[in-house]
């Protein structure tokens, strides 16, 4: 009976103890404005893999014409210019949105409209971004936390102003022109040329660190939650270059025998996520009317062929990530039986294309599930919290 009694005063006491500390984190904790190395570091990358994306692309483009393989050529274009108006439509959004808002410091001009929206939408303005950046660590190191707080604030508007245009333009463009090298490269023995090799590997690392900063700039805009530590957003590019390589990898097997229903199992997949996104997933964003926001789901469908994007947290969120991820894994799978069925290659060379999609996208949703399970910034935090009790 005293036992029983001490261990029930015990567990008071320490869910005391909990709560307490919970409370002191909540109303004591000091907002973080601080911009690391890190942040300056991601962003520097973030415009070099464009700008290596584009170059390759587009020297692309010139190899197959030079040629004479008019048709690839023609593909690659479409999918340079096609993201490329898509980006300046949503850049042009956001710069109305922004010039709505009471206290927006940062009201553009004509002129940064015309060489930040329409010229160049990604780059530029993630170069607007990294001077926020410099001028906000300049302001931390000589203490001058009115600056600094001000300059942080810019610099999350502006990347929260790219990170969907960032998002949308890497898939959009990047993963279509992924296909069409991949294919020709099927199509022509697989004997890739050097700029191949090169647009290939710039492209999927892109996915991986375009996706990864996505998720840092949603928790940099919200300064009061803990930061996406180095680890955690290692194990995210690891976890979005698998799923995504398998993912573009099964489509190749695929339309590398049968192009035309792969078109149709790509259209198809691509209608189904506009259609979920456009009736769960609905984004405040471009929501003017139905319309706009169809429109608007529509883009995010079609980069639903390749990855699930969070558009926003609820309670639903690890059901939505289990239905997308068998939905996409199961899909994998029927393109590679198909494409093992009816290969015309060597039987062992079929066996590791077949293989290597599989093993990937495994690995791929094993790195998502260590992510959230050790490394997500909510983990860590309840992590902490327990060690200091």
């Amino acid at each position: 009976m005293v036992e029983a009694t001490e261990m029930r005063v015990l567990r008071e006491e320490r869910t005391t103890k909990f709560f307490n500390a919970v409370k002191d984190v909540v109303l004591n904790e000091q907002v973080d404005f601080r911009v690391t190395k890190l942040d300056i570091v991601s962003n520097v990358v973030s415009i070099l893999f464009r700008l290596f994306t584009v170059l390759f692309n587009a020297y692309l483009a010139h190899e197959y014409y030079a040629k004479g393989e008019i048709l690839f050529f023609k593909l690659t274009m479409c999918f340079i210019l096609i993201p490329a108006f898509i980006s300046i439509a949503l850049s042009i959004t956001l710069h109305y949105e922004d010039s709505k808002l009471e206290d927006n410091k940062r009201k553009k001009g004509y002129c940064s409209l015309i060489f930040f929206v329409v010229i160049f939408p990604y780059t530029l303005r993630f170069m607007q971004s990294l001077i926020y950046q410099i001028k906000c660590l300049r302001a931390q190191r000589n203490k001058d936390e009115e600056r600094q707080r001000l300059y942080y604030k810019l610099m999350v508007m502006e990347e929260s102003d790219v990170a969907l245009i960032r998002i949308i333009e890497m898939f959009l463009d990047s993963c279509p022109h992924k296909i069409i090298h991949m294919t020709a490269i099927v199509n022509s023995g697989f004997n890739p040329t050097f700029a191949q090799i090169l647009s290939l590997s710039s492209a999927f690392s892109g996915f991986a660190w375009s996706m990864a900063a996505y998720q840092r700039c949603i928790r940099l805009a919200q300064p009061d939650k803990r930061q996406l530590s180095f680890a955690g957003i290692c194990c995210q590019c690891v976890w979005h270059f698998l799923v995504t390589f398998a993912r573009v990898l099964s489509i190749v097997l695929l339309t590398s025998v049968f192009p035309y229903y792969s078109l149709i199992g790509v259209a198809s997949h691509a209608f189904l996520m506009t259609l979920w996104v456009f009736l769960l997933d609905r984004s405040k964003f471009c929501s003017y009317t139905s319309v706009h926001s169809f429109a608007f789901s529509m883009i995010f469908g079609a980069v639903f062929i390749f990855t699930y994007i969070l558009m926003k947290e609820t309670k639903n969120t690890f059901s939505r990530y289990v239905f997308f991820y068998c939905l996409t894994g199961i899909k994998n799978l029927i393109a590679i039986i198909i494409f093992f069925m009816y290969t015309t290659i060597s039987i062992e060379f079929a066996y590791t294309l077949s293989i290597v999609p599989i093993l990937s996208f495994t690995c791929g949703i094993g790195a998502m599930i260590f992510y959230y399970k050790y490394l997500h910034p909510n983990i860590l935090s309840r992590r902490d919290l327990v060690t200091e009790l």
